[in-house]
Parts: C-alpha cells; sequence; structure tokens
C-alpha cells in the first residue's frame, strides 16, 4: 500500500474489506477513499460524481453550513441558479439548476485513484473537521431496486428490504457510530445490526445516536441549522429534483461528539452511495451537450440496462421512491421526539 494511505477509521456502513482489499482508506492530505465496485456499478458512480462536480462552481457560496440551502436557494424554482444563457432551452436550464442545488448534499470528489492495482474513488473526508465524530448512515428509499434490474438482483434486493425496515418505513440504519454517551461507552453498530431493527426499535437508535452524555435528541433535531431544518431543505428539493433517480442511496449524518451545546455538534448531513443512480431522459440531455462541448463524462449504463431505461419502466420525473422515503424519515424523527417529550410530562 502507498505511504501516504491508512486504513479509515470512520466506516460505519457497508463492506469493511472485499477481496483482502480494505473498502475505504485516508490519504495524508484530509481525503476519503472509496474502492470502486466493480463494473457498471463503479461507473455509474464515478460519472455521477464528475457531473455533479463540473455544476458545482456555480453553487452560492451563501448556502449554509452542512448542506442545507439557505432560504431564498430552497424555496426557489429548481433552474433559478442556472446562470442566463448556459442552457439552449428551459429544460437544460431546469436541470443545470438542479445539480447545482444538489451539489450541496454530495461530497466534493477529486477523480480515481489507482492503489494496488485496485481503483478507489477519492472524496472529501465528512469527518475530518471532527475531533470525535458520531455518523449515521441511513439508507433512502422504500425499494433499493430499480424495475430495469435483472430478475436475480431484483430479487435480492427486494427480499432484503421487506426483512428490514425499507419496504415499510422508507429507510433503514445501515450503521452508526456514537459517543459515550449516558452510558459511559463509546459504540458502533454495523449493517447487521441495522438489519435488525424494527419500527417499535428504530427510534431508539436515533435517541442513542443522538446522547453524547449532554446533548439530546432534541438538541440535534430541533433549531436552525439543525437535523430536521437540514432534512427539510433536502426534502423540498427531492420534491422537484427530477434530474436522477438514486436507488439504495445513503443520508450521512455527521456531528461533534464532544461537543456541549448544540452549536458546538457542527451538525452536517450528505447523501453518499451512488452506484445504482440513474439520469433521467432531462438530465441525460444537458449531459450528453455537455459532453460534447467539453468532454465531460456522463453515467455510463450497459446495454441491457440502457434499453429497459429508455422504455416506460425507466428513470423519468421527480425521484418519488427518494423522496417518499426522506419523508418518513422526517416523519419517524419527528414522531420519536414527540413521544419522548410527552414521556417527560408525565
Amino acid at each position: 500500500m502507498d505511504c501516504d494511505l491508512q486504513p479509515y477509521e470512520y466506516q460505519v456502513g457497508g463492506h469493511s474489506k472485499t477481496d483482502g482489499q480494505p473498502a475505504s482508506l485516508k490519504d495524508n492530505q484530509g481525503r476519503f477513499l472509496k474502492r470502486l465496485q466493480a463494473g457498471e456499478r463503479g461507473d455509474r458512480e464515478v460519472a455521477f460524481y464528475a457531473a455533479i462536480e463540473q455544476h458545482r462552481q456555480q453553487v452560492d457560496p451563501a448556502a449554509t453550513e452542512g448542506g442545507s440551502s439557505s432560504s431564498s436557494s430552497s424555496s426557489a424554482d429548481p433552474g433559478q441558479s442556472a446562470a442566463a444563457g448556459s442552457a439552449d432551452d428551459d429544460d437544460d436550464a431546469q436541470a443545470a439548476g438542479i445539480m447545482q442545488r444538489l451539489a450541496q448534499w454530495v461530497p466534493k470528489s477529486f477523480g480515481v485513484r489507482q492503489v494496488c492495482g485496485t481503483p478507489y474513488l477519492v472524496l472529501e473526508d465528512l469527518t475530518g473537521q471532527y475531533r470525535q465524530p458520531c455518523i449515521l448512515d441511513v439508507k433512502l428509499g422504500f425499494r433499493t431496486w430499480y424495475p430495469w434490474a435483472s430478475d436475480s438482483l431484483q430479487q435480492k434486493y427486494r427480499a432484503k428490504d421487506e426483512s428490514t425496515t425499507q419496504a415499510s418505513l422508507g429507510f433503514r440504519v445501515c450503521g452508526v457510530m456514537g459517543a459515550a454517551g449516558s452510558s459511559g461507552q463509546a459504540w458502533r453498530a454495523d449493517r447487521h445490526w441495522g438489519k435488525t431493527l424494527t419500527a417499535d426499535t428504530v427510534g431508539e437508535a436515533f435517541t442513542r445516536f443522538a446522547d453524547n452524555g449532554v446533548l439530546s435528541l432534541a438538541d440535534l433535531l430541533l433549531g436552525r441549522g439543525m437535523l430536521l431544518d437540514q432534512l427539510q431543505a433536502l426534502a423540498d428539493l427531492a420534491a422537484v429534483q427530477d434530474c436522477w433517480h438514486m436507488y439504495s442511496s445513503s443520508l450521512l449524518v455527521v456531528y461533534e461528539g464532544s461537543a456541549a451545546t448544540a452549536a458546538e455538534a457542527r451538525l452536517a448531513t450528505r447523501l453518499i452511495d451512488f452506484a445504482h443512480t440513474f439520469p433521467t431522459a432531462k438530465a441525460s440531455k444537458l449531459l450528453h451537450k455537455q459532453q460534447q462541448q467539453q468532454q465531460q463524462p456522463v453515467i455510463r449504463i450497459d446495454a441491457k440496462e440502457e434499453q429497459a431505461a429508455l422504455s416506460a419502466d425507466g428513470p423519468c420525473g421527480v425521484d418519488e421512491n427518494f423522496a417518499a422515503g426522506l419523508r418518513s424519515l422526517i416523519q419517524v424523527l419527528q414522531q420519536t421526539l414527540d413521544q419522548q417529550q410527552q414521556g417527560q410530562q408525565h
């Protein structure tokens, strides 16, 4: 392994190793290296990040910390932030505006690096600014499979969804790293633990994640720029986001575990995992134009998937599967908080 690399200690979701190679690394520049999946899955993720990155430079620098849009951008028309005259028609302008806003929620990417012959995607380390990061990984959507996938993949993912809270609640916890809270000991839970959670117990997982011995769930959820505020801003975008359909993508929530106040927590949210993300016709049209003009990469789909994706079952319009899962997460968080506050009154 290259001398500037070391294992990444804060991974909470996914596999820790694949074929003996670590699934994630970090370099001495404070960047996170994620091992790419083979074939079209890795191609899709690389191309998605490249497409988002080329629109990031046009994002309003006044956007709030943690991915949350300012009040003006979160309520604006999806194409409002596109530069005048930068697209040939309204669809292109709207697609560009969507990707500019989406860039606020996606980690910065720095291309692909080969490590011992294995390709890794180089991303910003979302935990780098924290002394004691507390991390929550939540996979969004009522289904993680897509209609044009192979029958075997659909069956595999459908079974997994139906055996967890994915199909019933529209999300599932894939991993947690918590601080030493009321129990007095730091803790970590992986995707296997997340699969055991039910509609009755998932709220307890959120409560425990928020407990660092000082803060409570209310501290992390309530107030300007805190979790519910950030998630609602993302939900506002998801309600009009018609450029990408993101299957099996996750929401990553990070805060400072040593925080004594909500402000010190510096809570941030990002979207991650785009191996099963597909562009709609609107996004494909814009990306192909940009590829021709600037030689930028576009999302690659293999021949069978491309034929199916362009059919009536392909990605089209708003990604309601993702949006509905996010709305459900907000609802469950609010219900968990309400139940806690009602219990404290009795």
